[in-house]
């Protein structure tokens, strides 16, 4: 093991579902056998013990027991440079057209746009473009200084910015969130009278993921901990659904049927393994939340 991994007691338990409250039963965890040498964003680390998977039977959303203390995942994303992590190309390049469309739909001259977790700042290059403001929060000091060099405002926090914003964005966010119930209850706070929020996170309910199980792609990564379903967002009450929509998270996860086909038989027949990629359907969720007033 490398001597610069950092060594994780990664046992950090719920006794409720993140999302909606019910009580944890042991029937519904299963082991993700998955205990050793990982990179949480860009730092190695190593976790002591297997991660737990756990499903809600009242909302069917997916969570991890057996992960990194909250404090020690903040560390983990101050510490990372999650600039190097992640693809630098064009918003409307990478992205799906359902997503860029929807973001085309909701973004406009003026309006003040906020990217929670805006890594290096495409989707607010992209709303910039669409003559947005841009405001940005963002953990890792490498990120933040490469979005304030863009020229977007940068945030650290939440607190002073009650009913401000048009529209705030949570992409490949909300899975990291420890505590996703009470984060959409406080954007909600800073999103003015019918403002909306806009989230991308996977879809634990998909086919893949449930053709998959625990072999699911999504649920390999250490900072991944909640997984919401499409139902959970039903429960919301001070947000109005305006989208629920199927969708790949980028254009390179949507594979021409030729490539589609082969991939699949060289992972499935020859390998003897398939964990989700590639999709063969959409494995993400796009959402679109309006505040009440």
């Amino acid at each position: 093991m490398s001597q610069d991994r950092i060594i994780i007691l990664n046992d950090f338990k719920k006794t409720k579902c993140p999302f909606c409250g019910v009580e944890i039963k042991s029937s519904e965890q299963v082991s993700l056998k998955n205990r050793g040498a990982k990179t949480f964003s860009s730092v190695d680390i190593y976790l002591e013990q297997h991660e737990i998977l756990s499903k809600c039977s009242a909302c069917r959303s997916y969570f991890k027991q057996n992960i990194i203390n909250p404090n020690q995942l903040e560390m983990l994303y101050i510490q990372g440079n999650s600039t190097g992590a992640w693809s630098h190309s064009n918003f409307a390049t990478e992205k799906g057209s359902e997503i860029v469309i929807e973001i085309e739909a909701c973004v406009g001259k003026d309006l003040k746009v906020l990217d929670i977790g805006c890594n290096s700042g495409e989707l607010l290059d992209f709303c910039k473009k669409l003559g947005a403001i841009t405001y940005g929060i963002e953990l890792s000091e490498e990120a933040k200084l490469f979005c304030t060099k863009k020229g977007h405002q940068m945030i650290e926090n939440l607190q002073g910015f009650e009913k401000t914003f048009d529209v705030i964005c949570a992409f490949d966010l909300l899975e990291h969130i420890n505590e996703p119930s009470d984060f959409l209850e406080s954007l909600s706070k800073s999103l003015k009278n019918e403002g909306k929020l806009i989230i991308l996170t996977g879809n634990p309910n998909s086919f893949s993921a449930r053709v998959c199980g625990i072999k699911w792609w999504y649920f390999s990564y250490p900072e991944h901990i909640v997984f919401p379903s499409k139902k959970y967002f039903d429960l919301l009450t001070n947000y109005k659904i305006e989208k629920n929509v199927s969708v790949y998270n980028s254009r390179d996860y949507k594979y021409p049927i030729f490539k589609l086909i082969k991939s699949l038989v060289s992972n499935i027949l020859f390998k003897r393994k398939y964990n989700g990629v590639p999709s063969i359907f959409p494995d993400h969720q796009l959402v679109v939340l309006k505040r009440k007033p």
